[in-house]
């Protein structure tokens, strides 16, 4: 998960910008490959890693 440093913004569909929602933004990626992706990217913000384990229970 990143946490965004400033929150998105919108666009109109006449292409204006619009307005940003008034909670805080976050990118959550699936799969390793797009985690490295997000950890990697120039978006400001902070990258959390929750460890996920895929293993059923025995």
């Amino acid at each position: 998960m990143k946490f965004l440093r400033n929150r998105i913004r919108f666009f109109r569909p006449d292409g204006t910008r619009g307005d940003s929602p008034s909670c805080g933004s976050i990118l959550i990626a699936f799969g390793e490959n797009n985690a490295e992706i997000l950890k990697n990217c120039d978006i400001a913000g902070k990258y959390v890693r929750i460890n996920y384990n895929d293993k059923k229970d025995e």
